[in-house]
């Protein structure tokens, strides 16, 4: 059963299905240079890497919504959990390029968007508001939004604008995302709108009001990993020290579930111990 997010989503018009449009994520890492990679691994514990996440669209498709409900779950997960600057928020409009050189590992914050890199021009909106990010923004490993009323990000408009549409290379910006460790799974829901050739909303019904607008409501869950040489590389810093044995011994004796169990049996015991002790020492080129 939809929820009250959902119907307030589809409250601009009646919706109807047409032909499913072709779409999927695109995953792009950012460089970190130095000082900057150094001081978020202090804060981090974690060497950390940036990724930007981004929709594939079709041409004549806008993104309207990025949403979580009771059935239809918005989440992302990382098992250090996403770096968070303190200047920074959960979404673009918390970014702020004209304070970057002062604080220059901002660039580097976790956030949600709808195609806007920062605040500056950004017509993207939050419901019920942004409280449903606490989770995100206190550095858990894992963030959802679900239940009855759920929550997303949004942005509407009559005509096409460059915000929520495909760019030149056919992609809207979801995300920037910075962890550490081996990778992070995000699981978007979103609504994408047709529209016709010069930007105007697609009616099927022809010339005349627009009782009727074409909606497709898609999820789209993928896991994005950095596979380093070594296989007990947990923190992904390039080598294999004492920060791996220590988390491996965090996770020593766990039975299900485990992160780290990386001889595939299932458990993390002395056969992962092992691994890790004929890998010390080692440089882990990724």
């Amino acid at each position: 059963m939809r929820s009250l997010l959902l119907l307030l989503c589809c409250a601009f018009a009646l919706s109807i299905q047409a032909q499913e449009p072709q779409i999927g994520l695109y995953f792009e890492e950012i460089d970190i240079p130095e000082p900057e990679r150094t001081n978020i691994e202090n804060d981090l514990g974690f060497a950390p890497r940036t990724v930007r996440v981004y929709l594939e669209l079709e041409e004549n498709y806008e993104l309207q919504y990025i949403y979580g409900v009771e059935d239809d779950i918005w989440s992302i997960t990382s098992p250090y959990g996403f770096y968070q600057h303190p200047q920074g928020g959960p979404t673009s409009l918390s970014v702020d390029s004209d304070i970057i050189p002062t604080f220059p590992e901002l660039a580097y914050d976790s956030w949600f968007t709808i195609g806007a890199e920062e605040f500056d021009g950004n017509q993207l909106f939050v419901l019920p508001d942004e409280s449903i990010f606490d989770g995100f923004e206190a550095g858990d490993d894992t963030w959802l939004v679900e239940g009855p009323l759920g929550g997303g990000i949004y942005v509407t408009t009559v005509i096409q604008i460059p915000q929520n549409s495909p760019d030149e290379n056919g992609r809207v910006l979801l995300g920037q995302f910075t962890f550490g460790g081996g990778g992070f799974a995000p699981c978007f829901n979103i609504q994408v709108r047709q529209l016709n050739p010069d930007g105007t909303i697609f009616d099927p019904d022809g010339p005349g009001p627009l009782l009727f607008q074409t909606y497709q409501f898609t999820s789209l869950c993928e896991e994005y990993f950095v596979s380093p040489s070594c296989l007990t590389d947990f923190n992904t810093s390039g080598g294999v020290d004492t920060a791996d044995l220590l988390l491996l011994i965090g996770e020593f004796g766990c039975l299900a579930d485990c992160n780290l169990d990386v001889s595939g049996d299932d458990i993390v015991a002395v056969a992962d111990l092992l691994l890790l002790l004929g890998e010390f020492g080692t440089t882990c080129p990724y």
